[in-house]
């Protein structure tokens, strides 16, 4: 594997080199420095009407967003809205609230962002394994199969709401290339977000761990080489 990979947008718009970041394979290091090219002005494809349809959808959490990219007091309600949005994504509360600050924000704006959190929570999955520290471990690895379609989608300008289930899998749909592949890899990840309900014994976990880690890094390396 070289030390440098480019991810080629399917316009042929001039392209801008953000900053390098890296990556992580499945033992959880850091292998390699991933160079991400994209469009000098990717097109937000569908923002200003999927914002509207959120507030038709989760009012609540656009208020919340509201709120926290205005800097306005959160009340209890609000951050129990918070946690919530939290914990569907499997993101800590203030990843959360940094995405929920940037609704309006070009999505392709946020590659390098996405890039950070799928290293981040793919990362502490590994290690939280490593102390057999299995509820935390799963819920990390969720967060970064969500980091990574969030990542795929702000490559592409596409907004998606990563805390609702069935809006992830309408944006593999209507947007992945390779959606067997994607679907594989968030049927795979959630059971590992709802490990605490399935009381798996070690062993069976495991078996679900290899096989979430598995599909994660097949759709990584069609992210990040395709």
């Amino acid at each position: 594997m070289s030390d440098t990979l480019v991810i080629s947008p399917s316009s042929r718009a001039p392209r801008l080199e953000t900053p390098s970041v890296s990556y992580v394979a499945g033992s959880g290091s850091t292998v390699a420095s991933a160079q991400i090219y994209i469009p000098a002005k990717t097109e937000q494809k569908g923002t200003v009407e999927g914002l509207e349809e959120l507030r038709r959808e989760y009012p609540e959490v656009v208020s919340l967003a509201t709120k926290l990219a205005s800097g306005m007091q959160l009340y209890k309600s609000d951050i129990l809205i918070l946690r919530e949005v939290a914990e569907a994504m499997g993101w800590d509360e203030d990843d959360a609230a940094e995405e929920l600050k940037n609704l309006a924000t070009n999505p392709s704006e946020r590659v390098e962002k996405y890039m950070e959190l799928f290293q981040k929570y793919y990362s502490e999955a590994h290690r939280l394994l490593e102390q057999e520290d299995y509820t935390q471990a799963a819920e990390k690895l969720w967060g970064a199969a969500t980091a990574l379609i969030k990542l795929h989608a702000a490559l592409r300008g596409v907004f998606t709401a990563a805390w609702s289930h069935g809006k992830l899998y309408n944006y593999v749909t209507h947007n992945a290339e390779h959606r067997q592949a994607f679907r594989d890899m968030l049927k795979a990840a959630e059971v590992m977000h709802n490990f605490y309900k399935r009381d798996l014994d070690p062993a069976t976990f495991k078996e679900h761990w290899e096989d979430a880690v598995r599909h994660i890094e097949k759709v990584k390396d069609i992210v990040l080489l395709h």
